[in-house]
């Protein structure tokens, strides 16, 4: 009798690790399934556009550490002064005026009305944006990187981050992402200046911007 009790103790345990793996299995499942799905809206997590294409070949790169601001600099400089050169300008001085309608000059009315308008103003310019920035998301955008060409998109992720801290300025370029996406050349590349171990690095691309008089 006592076998009996022991091995029918012994069957339960198996098919209870049994069942507890069958159900660790389907949470697994699970688990990828909503994490493909999360990454079919937002892109692979903590990347953006270019960090996820730069995993793509062999690119030979020319590799800045983050830190060295006067090498940053100097390659930022050098490739300005070339673009401008060539004539490879963005003039985006009617981009700038196209955007002015969300920031009104309300210095004359008082402060509590003005934050009222100006909210709703940064509200409305925001969800525009979002609408613009979507639109491209799904496009591919090639890039050049020493004689290699790598292909990027736009992702959820990226679209969050840029929206944040908008001036006049930073609106107009933003509303002309596809044509700056378009003509912008690689300046270089750097290690993750947080050093976070899931980012490989990031390449920076540059073009020059022309806004009313300034370059």
């Amino acid at each position: 009798m006592e076998n009996i009790v022991t091995r029918i103790i012994e069957i339960d345990r198996e098919a209870n690790e049994k069942l507890a793996q069958s159900k660790q299995q389907q949470q697994q499942l699970l688990a990828d399934a909503r994490a493909e799905a999360q990454q079919q809206r937002t892109g692979p997590p903590g990347r953006t556009m270019v960090e996820v294409a730069r995993e793509s070949g062999n690119v030979q790169r020319n590799n800045i550490e983050y830190a060295d601001n006067a090498a940053r600099n100097a390659a930022q400089k050098a490739l300005h002064d070339r673009m401008v050169n060539e004539g490879k300008i963005l003039d985006l001085t009617e981009n700038r005026e196209n955007v002015s309608q969300y920031f009104p000059d309300l210095r004359s009315m008082p402060k509590a009305e003005r934050k009222v308008i100006l909210r709703e103003k940064i509200k409305l310019l925001k969800d525009d944006l979002r609408t613009y920035l979507r639109q491209i998301k799904g496009a591919s955008f090639e890039f050049e990187i020493n004689g290699e060409t790598i292909e990027a998109k736009l992702y959820n992720t990226g679209i969050q981050e840029v929206l944040e801290n908008l001036t006049q300025e930073k609106s107009g370029m933003l509303f002309a992402s596809e044509e700056i996406f378009k003509n912008a050349e690689y300046l270089y590349s750097t290690t993750d200046k947080r050093g976070n171990p899931e980012v490989s690095g990031w390449d920076y691309f540059y073009v020059p911007v022309k806004l009313g008089d300034d370059t």
